[in-house]
């Protein structure tokens, strides 16, 4: 009798987590991002029903927004630049790369006051930019690169939601910003004194998921990346098309929305594997090195299981 009633409770206790596991499936996936035309195809797939499965496409306000709601699982997948996953790594967070979604050249910027127009004239001015990896690489590179030293100027940490609003109100003389930021202040003759084509190549977006949801959720991940494909390939190949289609939610026309794909490189699925093949794990490697250096990172981490290209693979027929 007794041993009847332990298999009652083992079944008991099966079934009750076995009830968890398919309510925790059913759930819909969740992709974090912030607002960017290098992550638009992750939006536009929805929006022109290329998912199969029931997608959530949750926008934030800035990638640092993004980094938060990631670390404290409130999403499964996440649109972040490369060197803010190698920040998550360094922290003990196990992010897992499974597809390129954009390169910057020329995307991510700098922008001063009318009057500024070289790096060497922000001597003694104040510079804003968003305090996340990726804000806090763009200004150490743009200063290496231009032989400046942090001393030499002065630093405000800015939302991304913050920067039109501190340029336009004078609380900073220039911006490390992006689009659509970029276009907005521009059109008020800003000048761009230092983008991301002077460091070609070490600013990648990626999208990232953990482990385990690779291992228990892959075929709604294939489902994902295949209606994303679908969407960026669209994108690429019918850019005015598209263009009038997403615009207007950047609150730009889709004359400036085609001008903003510009500064970018939207790597097809295809292509996501000849980069995962080759130059890659240079990339990786280079970006260390400068992390390091310019002491965003304490130390060198293991990134030999950073990257599945398997999902990516499978979609290609």
């Amino acid at each position: 009798m007794r041993n009847l009633f332990k298999v009652f409770i083992f079944v008991t206790i099966a079934l009750l987590f076995t009830s968890c596991d398919n309510k925790i499936s059913n759930d819909p996936l969740r992709i974090g991002m912030n607002d960017w035309p290098g992550y638009e195809s992750l939006s536009l797939a929805k929006t022109k029903k290329y998912y199969k499965n029931n997608v959530k496409i949750v926008e934030m306000g800035s990638a640092s927004e993004v980094l938060r709601a990631y670390k404290n699982g409130a999403l499964e997948l996440a649109a972040l630049t490369l060197d803010e996953v190698l920040l998550l790594r360094s922290q003990g967070f196990k992010p897992v790369v499974i597809a390129i979604l954009d390169i910057s050249h020329g995307g991510d910027v700098i922008i001063a006051k009318k009057g500024i127009s070289n790096m060497k004239e922000l001597k003694g001015k104040t510079l804003g930019f968003e305090y996340t990896a990726l804000g806090s690489y763009i200004v150490a590179r743009a200063l290496e690169i231009n032989n400046m030293k942090h001393s030499e100027l002065t630093l405000v940490p800015l939302e991304f939601s913050e920067h039109e609003s501190a340029f336009e109100k004078n609380k900073v003389d220039a911006v490390v910003t992006f689009e659509p930021v970029r276009s907005y202040l521009l059109a008020q003759n800003a000048n761009e004194i230092f983008t991301s084509k002077e460091m070609p190549g070490e600013i990648v977006d990626v999208l990232v998921v953990t482990k385990s949801l690779i291992e228990n959720r892959k075929e709604e991940l294939k489902d994902i990346l295949k209606g994303w494909g679908k969407a960026q390939q669209y994108l690429v190949e019918e850019t005015p098309k598209a263009a009038i289609e997403i615009a207007a939610r950047y609150k730009l026309s889709p004359k400036e929305f085609i001008s903003s794909l510009d500064g970018l490189e939207l790597p097809t699925a295809k292509e996501n594997l000849n980069i995962f093949s080759s130059s890659f794990s240079n990339v990786l490697e280079n970006l260390q090195n400068v992390m390091i250096s310019n002491k965003l990172m304490g130390k060198r981490i293991d990134t030999s299981d950073m990257i599945d290209s398997s999902i990516i693979k499978s979609t290609i027929d």
